[in-house]
Order: structure tokens, then C-alpha cells, then sequence
């Protein structure tokens, strides 16, 4: 009687152990964050299984969206510099860069681009910045883009990033 009662107790004692080491069937649902925290931004150097979760979590370009909003469609564009920026296209050939759209320095609805004869005179226009017509000689029109906070530049300075607003 002695032997059997000492191997149930063993059995029991292992049974016990084994059962400690076994996860749980269902995961534990993630705590809830205080509302005023803010989750860390993934880093540059995430793992490639952390990376494929990061799309989901990504925020929209807040310009590109009220472009959609305010019925535009996007196209993304790239300047001589190789810096991109989006033109918020509506019917009859209106358009706007979809920041000064966002910023209101292009009107809703966009401003009519059919007649500028150089793609930095359209940029200037679709910016917000008023095209002037210097000089018509040669193989390009030049001109200046006069920008919504005064500043003037040529007009190719500015479409080609090294002239700006500030």
C-alpha cells in the first residue's frame, strides 16, 4: 500500500511539472495602454516579420487625402532635383501641388494650367506662386515665381528646389 501511495504522489509530482511547461491554449489579450501614451515609432532597422505588420499601422499623407476629398485625383510628379511632389488633378485641366491645396495657397478645385509653356512655370502656379513672363528669346521662356509669402525667385531656381519660400 506504501509503494502504491509513493507512485501516485510521483505521477502527481510529475504530472504537475509537465503541465507547468505547457503554454496556454488561447494568447492573453494585450493590456491597454494609458490614453495618454503614444506608441513608439518602428525603427529603421526592424525585423523583415516586423516590417510586413508596419503597413498596416502606416499613417496616409494628409495632403493626399483631402486632395481625394476635395475630389482630386493624385500623381506624383519629380522635380529636375529628383525631389517628388504630388499634383492634385480636377476636370478641365486644373491642378494643384497637394500642400499648397492643403495650406489653401492653391484654391479648391485648382487653378487652370493650360498655356504655361514650361513645366516650372506650371510648378510655380500649381504652388500657389504667381508665374511673370522675363524673357521670351532662346529655346526656354524664363521667368520669376513671386511665392505666397513675397519671396521671388527664378522661376527654374524654384522648380528645381534651389530657391525656396523661407
Amino acid at each position: 500500500m506504501a509503494s502504491t501511495l509513493r507512485i501516485w504522489a510521483i505521477l502527481l509530482i510529475f504530472a504537475l511539472l509537465t503541465g507547468a511547461c505547457v503554454a496556454p491554449l488561447t494568447p492573453a489579450a494585450p493590456a491597454a495602454a494609458p490614453a495618454d501614451t503614444q506608441e513608439a515609432a518602428p525603427t529603421a532597422t526592424a525585423a523583415p516579420e516586423e516590417a510586413a505588420g508596419d503597413a498596416d499601422t502606416a499613417m496616409a499623407n494628409p495632403a493626399s487625402v483631402n486632395c481625394v476629398d476635395k475630389g482630386g485625383t493624385l500623381q506624383i510628379e519629380t522635380r529636375p532635383d529628383g525631389g517628388q511632389y504630388g499634383v492634385c488633378l480636377f476636370e478641365d485641366n486644373m491642378q494643384c501641388e497637394e500642400w499648397a491645396l492643403m495650406r489653401g495657397e492653391c484654391p479648391d478645385g485648382g487653378v487652370k494650367v493650360t498655356g504655361y509653356a514650361t513645366d516650372a512655370a506650371r510648378f510655380c502656379a500649381i504652388t500657389g506662386g504667381e508665374y511673370t513672363v522675363t524673357d521670351e528669346s532662346g529655346d526656354q521662356e524664363q521667368g520669376t515665381c513671386t511665392l505666397p509669402g513675397g519671396t521671388v525667385c527664378d522661376v527654374y531656381a524654384y522648380y528645381e528646389g534651389t530657391c525656396s519660400a523661407q
